[in-house]
């Protein structure tokens, strides 16, 4: 039986699409986690043509590293803090990025190719042709979008047909974050991943093993499988570039959006929650039996710990936070994020933005789809177009939970939501609406962190479970979202998100019928 540390620290790594975060949790005999300091560190996004988008992973590993620092040098302030109590450290991150590296120095062979990255749209049309897509949803639970790893190797293995023979050869490592991240943290010592991970690379079968007939026919090699480990344990030890006085133990790694379920404590079949970071992520706890979609959900590991898996109902849709950062970079409308929450436009059917700007995701799955802003007048202001894009998210998101409701054959209650866009009181009170249930919002915001710093401090024994107590969780609600309005009221709100979903579809020439089964 585990039994809680008295006092202990937890270090969490979380690896974001945009950024880099640290955050120091105390955990105490009563199974409390408080946050102690925190660091985090932007880094860049490149372009380099249109729908692709990529990450130097040397300065992944900097953001990683000034984060870290910046949370170390807050704590120390505090006289109850000694680094050497750090009993765990959680690695979550974005997932579906590929990285390549070199074996012995964990020096980037080429910049990550970023799960929003579209290059691989051939290939995934090359596999639908083959008719992959059935055989490849039963084994994996996913769907054939460019989304996913294993089309991104594809992809690159024809471009670069000189690094099959380095990867047989051993010279170089492919992997996601988690992987490149364990690896170099651990000075090349460990080579390894956990199932939430693997279970986004469309080479891993749902049941948990690694399949070499997935790999061959989807034209990646067969021998490049890092080691597979639970979600909690020991992945090696570090000292974070010499951050840490002495090693210590890697004992938790998570997907960010399984970390943010975690962190949310959705650990009963059909809770859902979601999260509005760079894009937006719906989960639904399926317990420990996957349920494949019929409604263009994905099936997906949530975590595996003494063996057993725990499973999930994934939607993703790839813009919501992104969207704001596209108003405030590109158009300049805004001067910071979090300014959207001050927009006074009241919210209209007339002016409509259909927010895919990197491909449109679950339930629909058309990667070709792009951005529609619709219904401008000579009066659209842009406080008015800064709603429709808020709005446009919203609705994105309506459209996974129905469909999840539809594949567990159950209304939906409630919803949890997480990450930056949730603090925007206006654009949670208008999902309460559209969903008309109830929506909650913990005190806790950043789940990812928490969600992996719970599986973290469990495997290094400083919690003995991943189920916080009641009273001493620290995902409490902290604002509750009613719906307010009529239903004739909501119907005209989705009869013109309906009509300009179709009017993207059209412009993008695909037919909404053929993209989900209703």
């Amino acid at each position: 039986m585990r039994v809680a540390c008295r006092r202990s620290f937890i270090l969490a790594i979380d690896q974001g699409t945009s950024s880099s975060r640290a955050v120091i949790y105390a955990v105490d005999e009563h199974a409390r986690l408080r946050v102690v300091a925190q660091g985090s560190q932007a880094f860049k996004q490149y372009y380099p043509q249109p729908g692709w988008v990529e990450h130097d992973l040397n300065e992944i590993w900097q953001s990683v590293v000034v984060s870290v620092a910046a949370a170390l040098d807050t704590a120390r302030q505090s006289a109850s803090f000694d680094p050497k109590q750090i009993a765990g450290i959680g690695i979550t991150n974005q997932r579906e990025s590929l990285c390549l590296w070199q074996a012995q120095s964990s020096a980037p062979v080429l910049r990550s190719i970023v799960w929003q990255c579209k290059r691989s749209e051939s290939v995934c049309a090359e596999w639908q042709e083959r008719g992959y897509a059935s055989w490849v949803k039963a084994r994996t639970g996913l769907c054939l979008d460019p989304y996913f790893s294993a089309s991104k190797l594809a992809w690159l293995l024809k471009e670069q047909p000189q690094l099959a023979g380095e990867l047989k050869q051993g010279q170089i490592l492919v992997g996601t974050i988690d992987t490149y991240l364990i690896h170099r943290l651990t000075q090349g010592q460990v080579y390894a991943t956990e199932p939430s991970n693997a279970s986004r690379t469309m080479l891993y079968r749902l049941d948990g093993t690694w399949d070499p007939e997935l790999a061959q026919r989807l034209g990646c090699p067969q021998h490049i499988y890092a080691s597979m480990q639970d979600s909690c344990g020991e992945f090696g030890l570090t000292d974070i570039a010499g951050l840490l006085p002495e090693p210590r133990p890697i004992s938790g790694v998570l997907g960010d959006q399984q970390a943010a379920a975690l962190g949310q404590q959705c650990l009963q079949p059909g809770q859902l929650k979601c999260t509005y970071g760079t894009g937006a992520f719906l989960m639904v706890q399926a317990g420990e039996q996957p349920l494949i979609s019929t409604q263009g959900l994905l099936s997906t590991v949530g975590w595996q710990v003494g063996g057993r898996k725990n499973y999930m109902l994934e939607g993703s849709t790839f813009i919501a936070g992104a969207g704001i950062a596209y108003l405030k970079d590109i158009w300049g409308f805004l001067k910071t994020p979090a300014a959207a929450s001050q927009v006074q436009a009241v919210a209209s059917p007339e002016v409509m933005f259909v927010p895919e700007l990197a491909g449109l995701g679950a339930p629909y799955w058309q990667p070709r789809v792009r951005g529609t802003l619709l219904g401008l007048s000579a009066g659209t202001s842009r406080d008015q177009i800064i709603r429709a894009l808020l709005e446009g998210v919203v609705f994105r998101v309506m459209d996974m939970v129905e469909a999840a409701s539809r594949d567990l054959q159950v209304p939906p209650q409630s919803l949890q939501v997480d990450g930056g866009m949730a603090r925007n009181d206006p654009a949670m009170q208008f999902q309460a609406d559209m969903l008309g249930i109830q929506v909650s919002r913990s005190d806790e915001v950043e789940a990812t962190a928490l969600g992996v710093a719970i599986m973290a401090a469990y495997g290094c024994g400083a919690l003995p479970s991943l189920q916080l107590p009641s009273a001493a969780g620290t995902c409490r609600s902290e604002n509750i979202f009613m719906p307010h309005i009529q239903d004739h009221e909501r119907r005209q709100h989705r009869a013109a998100w309906q009509r300009a979903l179709q009017a993207a579809l059209v412009f993008a020439d695909v037919d909404l019928k053929s993209s989900v089964k209703l």
